[in-house]
């Protein structure tokens, strides 16, 4: 990683490391961003998910955000430098060294279309004004695109319990 990027939880030697992106999406009519809570595990977190291979970070966040929520968005930009985070992946239960991406997205259509069973048995989409997501997100390195739209101070990564 270049020098300055935010590092959250300490290296795990065998984590499976993984490039991914974190979705913002800040809804046009009322402010408010979304957001996917994890009711079996209590989480509430932007859309995030793994660039594929052939994929860059907008695409992959498209191709995201619509599986996850059924939602068709264009990535806008980048929002800074990639964060750097070492934890237990408790829905995988593997161990991750995941290296991610903060893309701004907008919603080209505010009607999400139906998505598979399996994305809506493990979450669903709830949307929420900026103090309540930045205090409902659950893992700290996952709030830093949202600071960084809003041009707010990031979480300090030494701050993050991983």
């Amino acid at each position: 990683m270049s020098k300055g990027t935010l590092v959250f939880g300490k290296p795990r030697e065998g984590a499976e490391r993984r490039e991914e992106i974190c979705v913002v999406v800040q809804r046009k009519s009322d402010g408010k961003f979304l957001l996917l809570n994890w009711s079996k595990f209590g989480w509430v977190t932007p859309v995030l998910g793994g660039i594929e291979k052939g994929e860059t970070p907008e695409s992959a966040a498209e191709r995201e955000l619509f599986e996850e929520t059924g939602y068709k968005g264009k990535a806008i930009k980048r929002l800074g430098s990639c964060t750097e985070s070492h934890f237990f992946a408790e829905h995988k239960n593997v161990w991750r060294y995941r290296i991610s991406q903060p893309i701004l997205m907008e919603v080209l259509d505010e009607t999400a279309l139906r998505v598979s069973d399996k994305e809506n048995m493990q979450f669903e989409v709830i949307w929420m004004t900026a103090d309540e997501a930045l205090e409902k997100i659950t893992h700290r390195e996952n709030k830093i695109g949202i600071c960084r739209y809003l041009g707010i101070e990031e979480p300090a990564p030494d701050s993050c319990k991983n």
